[in-house]
């Protein structure tokens, strides 16, 4: 999934998994169980290439700024 930087990264990570899922965010856990959101937002507005992997609602996450968030 691309992310145009205008959204914050974590919300990018919860739509792509929603979008994996085929659930809606509401049935997620909490984002914050995993990993601290606003810690990610404040990674990703680096401008230089950053990528980090985690598992999040039993997927594999992989976020990057070459690539955007990748759900598997």
């Amino acid at each position: 999934m691309d992310w145009s930087r205008r959204d914050p990264i974590s919300s990018a990570v919860v739509d792509a998994v929603v979008s994996k899922t085929g659930t809606d965010a509401v049935s997620l856990p909490p984002l914050e169980e995993v990993l601290d959101g606003d810690a990610l937002n404040r990674l990703f507005t680096r401008e230089t290439d950053t990528e980090l992997s985690f598992e999040y609602a039993g997927l594999a996450v992989v976020v990057s700024t070459i690539d955007g968030v990748t759900v598997s």
